[in-house]
């Protein structure tokens, strides 16, 4: 049993956020299905906002979790936006939700409303945040851009037609 102990404890030497004398098994965890109330989907991406609440971009939309419950979330102001596929979510240094649904949008939230961020970017292919609290979009027709609070720019060229 001191092996395993030992051999357990070396598994999360790296993780600096566990206890060091705990083994992993004992530690709290939780499964989300449809019995616990998951409506179910591929998961593609999570982000948590500084609210707490998860946010959960699915093949079937986007979901809100707020530690019990599971709440989707429709984008009722970007109409071509909501009920699609999220593909990707990410959080950026003010703390704003930053979502790629499936098509040509991107989707922020700012002061608890989701707005269209659009600029021509005809469909994006990847979102990432640099090493300066902005977000970076990319797309094939159009290039890479840099988003920081209320300003864009523009980074890399498109791809040769």
């Amino acid at each position: 049993m001191d092996s395993y102990r030992n051999r357990a404890r070396g598994l999360v030497t790296d993780a600096r956020a566990l206890d060091p004398n705990r083994l992993p098994s004992q530690y709290v965890r939780g499964q989300w299905t449809t019995e616990t109330g998951f409506p179910g989907g591929a998961v593609n991406g999570i982000a948590q906002t500084a609210d707490g609440h998860l946010w959960i971009g699915t093949d079937r939309g986007l979901l809100r979790f707020d530690g019990f419950n599971f709440s989707p979330v429709s984008f009722t102001s970007i109409a071509a936006a909501s009920n699609v596929p999220i593909l990707q979510l990410l959080t950026d240094a003010g703390g704003k939700l930053w979502i790629r649904p499936q098509g040509a949008y991107l989707v922020r939230q700012k002061d608890r409303k989701f707005e269209s961020v659009r600029y021509g970017l005809p469909a994006i292919t990847a979102l990432s945040k640099d090493n300066h609290g902005g977000v970076l979009a990319s797309g094939i027709g159009q290039g890479t851009f840099r988003f920081t609070a209320d300003d864009v720019q523009k980074l890399g060229p498109s791809s040769p037609q």
